[in-house]
């Protein structure tokens, strides 16, 4: 009757575990934009639970600064954003010179909110800028940076870029299989004990 009991908790445990992995994905956006002043790129990674974005990380180059600078999604929890209307899922940040971007934490990205990033270079303190992405449909998006201008601070930011995005699918990591393969050993074992203890009875 125990092995019975432990073999059941093994199976659930194994169809929760999978269950919660089915429901988490990881997806890769790379973006690249231009505007009248050269090419801005950008590449996303999106933690993804159901339809929403658990968090985001990556990195950006734009004509305004050299080299790359990491990026974070603006969140509920970001200290220092807001939200709109108090509705607990839009978002709003204000960057340098006073301006406001808003956005979600929903997957895919929609038309109309999209998302916002924050952006960091602790070399350049004067930075202080952020972007918001959002769909126009198919693999285009656009994406408005804004914020202070690294070179002395003096001026603001408001360019908005246009242009392609791949998107994929990381693949899952190899951890995964090999912990629903543990799963189903210990049932298999479970399973040949009560066999040798109803054998020897």
């Amino acid at each position: 009757m125990k092995l019975g009991l432990v073999k059941a908790a093994l199976v659930g445990l194994g169809m929760v575990s999978g269950a919660s992995f089915a429901a988490a994905a990881t997806y890769d956006i790379d973006f690249t934009g231009t505007d009248g002043v050269g090419t801005l790129t950008a590449n996303m990674i999106l933690n993804v639970t159901g339809t929403n974005i658990t968090s985001a990380t990556g990195t950006i180059s734009s004509p305004f600064w050299a080299g790359y600078d990491t990026i974070s999604l603006v969140t509920l929890t970001t200290p220092g954003s807001g939200t709109w209307n108090n509705d607990g899922v839009h978002t709003q940040f204000r960057f340098g010179g006073g301006t406001d971007l808003g956005g979600n934490t929903t997957y895919p990205i929609d038309n109309y909110w999209g998302l916002v990033f924050q952006i960091n270079n602790p070399s350049q303190p004067n930075l202080n800028a952020g972007f918001n992405i959002w769909s126009d449909g198919g693999n285009q998006y656009s994406l408005f940076l804004a914020g202070g201008v690294p070179t002395g601070g003096s001026g603001i930011l408001y360019n908005q870029y246009n242009g392609p995005a791949s998107v994929s699918a990381v693949p899952v990591p190899a951890a995964l299989p090999m912990f629903l393969a543990a799963l189903a050993g210990i049932g298999g074992i479970t399973f040949v004990r009560r066999r040798k203890i109803a054998k020897s009875a």
